[in-house]
């Protein structure tokens, strides 16, 4: 039997999906024999690995050697937007700037803060802040240096912060790492003021499936089942911000008069996770296939799916492709990142990308390369 993260239901153990796949840490570092379990919460819904001792000692070894962005040497991955490239931070915080007027004096804190990337961000947005972080172990030098950074809290299983002290609360992707779902938003409920905000970001893993492949994220969510979470074990008003981007979730929760769920049940067609699993290994098999007779091959991107897929395949790419500047030129799992404009001609390119992100590349860069696409 095991038992739902979220909502304590015991699921059978026939609930249980495995796959032969290898799966990567959430710092994009291959794992070679590390298995994970994955079930559906037969009442809540959520999708979850099965966590036992073994995934417990893994997930333990993957945080103490844990390297944020060594891709690009600490520097957060940038993404492109519809007008430029920006940092994943900058990009949450302009989505979010008109339902969350951040004022001189708020306090602010990091849920999750890693090595201070969004507080760094928030200190350089012209608003004077007071600015707090948390996370597990000890902080970080790097966000010391934070010009109005002011306390770390080392987090317990608990979870606990002061009470009534935030006006603001950012979570980003750190729910998903979280064994007790329920109690730690409450707490950050608890830690909230009257008026005060809290910002949750995570993935969709409906409409990007590599969530899936992360060895430590625990739970894999969605609009619905993250909404039940609110819904019947909190009793605190939130709104689902960004409909548009169905990669990535924001939430805001607060204490504001409760807007309306902009999202329609029936608009998401319900994917059974056993078919989620199948088509990822459907596509390391078609790109085996495909290198098999090509004397050389590279993957798109330095980032969770370019792992994932390269350590996958029967045989290893001559190299990685990336838009980010920072990353250019650098080496990514032993082989060197090159950019868009410089990718060698007529070279088979696999791109664990959906068909709306291959449409952009080829049409902003004119590339003439074949490419096997996911199918998301």
């Amino acid at each position: 039997m095991v038992e739902c993260i979220a909502c304590g239901n015991v699921n059978n153990e026939e609930a249980l999906v495995s796959t032969e796949m290898k799966l990567v840490s959430s710092d994009v570092k291959v794992l070679e024999n590390e298995k994970a379990l994955f079930f559906e919460c037969s009442s809540c819904g959520l999708v979850q690995k099965k966590i036992d001792k073994n995934w417990l000692n893994v997930i333990s070894k993957i945080y103490e050697q844990y390297e944020m962005f060594y891709q690009g040497n600490g520097q957060e991955q940038k993404i492109n937007t519809e007008k430029d490239f920006k940092s994943r931070s900058k990009a949450i915080l302009d989505k979010i700037k008109t339902d969350c007027d951040i004022k001189d004096n708020d306090k602010v804190i990091d849920v999750g803060c890693g090595n201070g990337i969004l507080l760094s961000e928030l200190d350089a947005g012209g608003v004077k802040l007071n600015l707090y972080g948390a996370d597990i172990g000890k902080v970080r030098k790097s966000i010391e240096k934070i010009k109005n950074f002011r306390k770390y809290y080392s987090l317990s299983k608990t979870y606990t912060l002061p009470k009534n002290y935030f006006d603001f609360i950012f979570c980003v992707h750190t729910i998903e790492h979280i064994l007790t779902p329920k109690i730690f938003i409450r707490n950050l409920i608890i830690s909230l003021k009257e008026k005060g905000k809290i910002v949750m970001v995570f993935p969709n893993y409906a409409e990007n499936p590599m969530d899936l492949c992360i060895y430590d994220h625990c739970s894999h969510y969605t609009p619905e089942t993250f909404s039940k979470i609110l819904d019947e074990g909190i009793h605190f008003n939130w709104f689902y911000l960004d409909k548009n981007n169905k990669k990535e979730i924001i939430y805001i929760i607060s204490q504001e008069e409760k807007i309306p769920f902009p999202y329609k049940r029936d608009l998401c067609k319900k994917k059974k996770l056993i078919n989620i699993i199948s088509n990822l290994e459907s596509y390391i098999k078609k790109c085996d296939y495909h290198i098999e007779n090509e004397e050389a091959f590279g993957v798109f991107g330095t980032s969770i799916g370019a792992a994932w897929l390269s350590n996958n395949l029967k045989r290893k790419p001559d190299f990685f492709i990336d838009e980010d500047e920072e990353r250019i030129g650098k080496n990514f799992l032993g082989k060197k990142i090159f950019s868009v404009e410089n990718t060698p001609k007529d070279v088979l390119i696999l791109g664990p990308i959906n068909f709306n992100i291959y449409e952009k590349l080829i049409e902003k860069y004119k590339m003439e390369n074949k490419w096997i696409l996911i199918n998301f």
